[in-house]
């Protein structure tokens, strides 16, 4: 999609298809979602209200990322590892961070207390105590000059 006539159909488009297929258990951002049930014949039925919705707005889902799967296995979405009764991070996504904080640590970007509070609000929905209690380690020390020594 693009363009910002596109961009509040689907939120709208979507929210409807919500209420009139009766999920209660999904999750949203912008327009990636997913849904979830112990019935794979309703995620189908789901799928299909979906498609038949999103047609009417000239819109498609992407084939190659629509999946139907238990949620035993876990799923990376947004960033994060969604099972049946807690989410993680996946472990490039915190490998890639503490990288980033120990070149900031050399030459800190001039955004680096906001980059920083982005990417702890994303870790912090997941299930990331005893992470969030690491990210200092291995002498990486940036994160208190910024005021964040809620996590050490």
């Amino acid at each position: 999609m693009r363009g910002l006539l596109d961009e509040p159909i689907l939120p709208r488009s979507f929210l409807r298809v919500k209420e009139t297929l009766g999920c209660r258990g999904y999750l949203r951002y912008v327009d990636d979602f997913a849904l979830f049930s112990n019935s794979k014949r309703q995620l189908r039925d789901w799928r299909e209200g979906i498609v038949t919705r999103l047609a009417e707005h000239r819109l498609r889902l992407n084939s190659g990322r629509t999946h139907l799967m238990p949620c035993r296995t876990g799923h990376r979405f947004l960033g994060q590892i969604i099972y049946r009764s807690h989410r993680r991070l996946g472990r490039e996504n915190v490998r890639r961070f503490k990288m980033r904080l120990r070149h900031w640590e050399q030459a800190p970007p001039e955004n680096v207390q906001e980059r920083i509070a982005s990417w702890l609000g994303h870790a912090r929905q997941a299930d990331t105590q005893a992470l969030l209690g690491s990210v200092p380690s291995g002498g990486v020390n940036l994160l208190v000059p910024y005021g964040f020594t809620a996590l050490l």
